[in-house]
């Protein structure tokens, strides 16, 4: 809706339901003046909508920008600009930037990010974001109990062929180093493999988006971002952790008896 768009409202779905208004319908807009005055004007509901925030929705109404001026008695200005920062990893620098020509500039004015403005939504992000590490720590405990337990499977499967390396000369730390850089090449095909599903899977989701239901029934879509450093990270921290898991059963089997080891079955 534009400023030329004079005497014309938008309202919520809930606002449009509890009033029973549908477009086209005259109503009646009340608003109270910076100096306490109450103004109003009739309007036209040129357009209904859904706000994705429960409670928002219903209480959010749009009007032209001339509309909301004259009714509040303040022409030309304005109360509160939003500026929308599409990489959140820049709000800080973003925030800095915006009060430094705040602090430069004449006029009265603030500046406040979606922490301040919305605490509420800052906590539940807090609160999944803890929840999420809580999982993820769980993940990666089974995951590296998984390799551990297949390095350790593959030790005992495998006593013959250590003992017969180290009767011909194999020190320890070189049976150990077997072992290691035998998950560290399993790791690097297991990782490069797992990101490439998953990156593909992620773009496609990015288009579909993800549909997160919230309290009062409202549906929140979230559309995830492919990110080379994430990718980077997930790679890495997977062949870090073949390696970790792979230490103990690789010591225990650098330290076994050669001829012990010989006479396995």
């Amino acid at each position: 809706m534009t400023s030329t768009e004079a005497e014309e409202i938008a309202v919520s779905d809930e606002i449009a339901l509890g009033l029973r208004l549908k477009v086209g319908d005259l109503v009646t807009l009340l608003v109270k003046t910076p100096e306490g005055a109450m103004e109003t004007t009739d309007v036209t509901v040129r357009n209904i909508f859904r706000f994705d925030d429960p409670l928002g929705n219903k209480q959010v109404a749009i009007v032209p920008l001339k509309t909301a001026q004259r009714l509040v008695h303040m022409p030309n200005q304005i109360t509160a600009y939003a500026v929308g920062v599409r990489d959140l990893t820049a709000l800080d620098e973003t925030m800095a930037h915006a009060r430094q020509v705040i602090r430069d500039g004449s006029m009265p004015l603030v500046a406040l990010d979606w922490n301040e403005l919305a605490p509420y939504y800052r906590d539940v992000v807090a609160m999944q974001d803890g929840v999420l590490a809580i999982v993820m720590m769980v993940v990666i405990a089974i995951v590296l109990a998984g390799v551990a337990n297949t390095i350790m499977m593959s030790t005992f499967e495998r006593k013959r062929e250590i003992g017969t390396l180290m009767a011909i000369g194999f020190r320890r730390p070189a049976i150990l180093s077997l072992f290691v850089f035998e998950s560290l090449g399993l790791a690097v095909v297991a990782g490069a493999l797992g990101v490439s599903v998953g990156a593909a899977i992620l773009l496609m989701v990015a288009h579909t988006g993800i549909g997160f239901a919230i309290p009062a029934g409202s549906v929140v879509m979230t559309f995830p971002e492919l990110r080379a450093i994430d990718l980077a990270r997930t790679f890495a921290g997977g062949l870090v952790g073949a390696v970790v898991a792979s230490l103990i059963p690789a010591f225990r089997a650098s330290r076994l008896n050669p001829i012990e080891a010989l006479r396995a079955d």
